[in-house]
């Protein structure tokens, strides 16, 4: 049933075409680790990165800080 439920949500987003928070974030997260250009323009324009509840980020969250932060 969840299954069901998680094939027919893919299916409206990818019908409407739309993104969900968590498309966002790997959509970040790819462009960073595969455009060297954008990632350092990103590099260069953050002074710094303050991460708030820290306990709560998830994997790619965390990656992202990762690629940003310089810590790949």
């Amino acid at each position: 049933m969840v299954a069901a439920a998680g094939a027919g949500y893919a299916a409206r987003k990818a019908a409407r075409p739309a993104l969900d928070f968590d498309d966002l974030l790997i959509r970040a997260r790819d462009l960073l680790r595969r455009d060297e250009g954008v990632r350092a323009e990103v590099r260069a324009r953050t002074r710094a990165l303050l991460v708030d509840e820290y306990q709560d980020v998830n994997r790619v969250q965390e990656e992202i800080f990762a690629l940003i932060a310089g810590g790949e």
